[in-house]
């Protein structure tokens, strides 16, 4: 700190916890500051407006009175299937919050309209308290498993428990209450994709090797489905690569069709091996095969 340039701007980000103890280690060495905290929003299927609220508000109480130079609301990772479209009423509202001193709800509804708001507190309220598995802090589970793994059947190892029973039942109410609207569609079109999956699995684990294709082929028209979303989102400036992401997990699905209709000679993997990118006809090696 003391070599730094006594004109240095100092942006201090805390995403999880106050920026005080910093901040303040900053001003006493005489150094300018902008306190960051952060919408949550890369480390959620779609928002952690709770977590986001909170940290915004600390920010700006502790900006206040080390006397920093203001705030800088930042946000991350537009991309692996998020988007500005469905997160910038949240990052209008947060700046409402802190130019205007608005309420966190008030500013939302002003900024998202009465549909917005009602959507983003079933999604990033609602829906964290029901699953465990989307909850706070789950670190992106669902975009984590679904598509930066590049195989959306881990998806499918991951939630299958929680989401083919009644919990499932329960979100796709509320996402077909909200239809229409993307981080809704988004959660519904992942539900269906574990659910079916699973419903191969099942044929499959019969030695039903036709009826598990005819299943997991089925699958496809939601591939079309998310194609659409991420063509729309590239059409208003966001992630070009996200369509091809999609195309991507919808040729995995392919490859897993594509794999099973192969299988000759009684010799019948693991499911969950069958699936995997890395799986090689006739690998018997599967606990390598699960490595990767």
């Amino acid at each position: 700190l003391e070599r730094l340039p006594k004109e240095t701007i100092i942006f201090d980000w805390h995403y999880a916890e106050r920026p005080y103890d910093s901040t303040r280690l900053f001003r006493d060495a005489g150094l300018e500051v902008v306190c960051c905290p952060a919408v949550r929003s890369y480390d959620s299927f779609f928002c952690h407006l709770g977590e986001t609220r909170e940290n915004i508000d600390q920010h700006a109480e502790d900006a206040r009175k080390l006397e920093a130079l203001g705030v800088l609301v930042t946000t991350w990772e537009f991309s692996y299937f998020t988007n500005y479209p469905s997160t910038l009423p949240i990052i209008y509202s947060a700046g409402r919050r802190l130019a205007f001193g608005d309420d966190w709800h008030e500013a939302l509804l002003t900024e998202g309209g009465e549909k917005y708001t009602g959507m983003a507190t079933a999604m990033a309220i609602w829906v964290e308290r029901a699953s465990p598995f989307l909850g706070w802090p789950g670190w992106r589970r669902l975009r984590q498993s679904f598509v930066l793994s590049q195989n959306p059947f881990f998806l499918w190892r991951e939630w299958r428990e929680e989401v083919c029973g009644e919990a499932g039942n329960r979100l796709l109410a509320v996402c077909a209450h909200h239809a229409g609207e993307y981080p809704a569609d988004f959660l519904r079109l992942s539900i269906d994709w574990v659910r079916g999956v699973e419903r191969a699995y099942e044929a499959y684990a019969l030695r039903e090797t036709e009826e598990a294709c005819a299943r997991l082929r089925g699958l496809d028209p939601l591939f079309d489905e998310l194609h659409r979303w991420m063509a729309h989102f590239a059409s208003l400036g966001g992630s070009q690569a996200d369509v091809g992401r999609a195309a991507l997990l919808r040729r995995r699905l392919h490859d897993a069709v594509d794999a099973i209709e192969k299988l000759d000679n009684g010799y019948q993997p693991g499911f969950e091996t069958i699936t995997h990118p890395a799986y090689v006809p006739g690998d018997q090696a599967a606990w390598r095969t699960g490595q990767y």
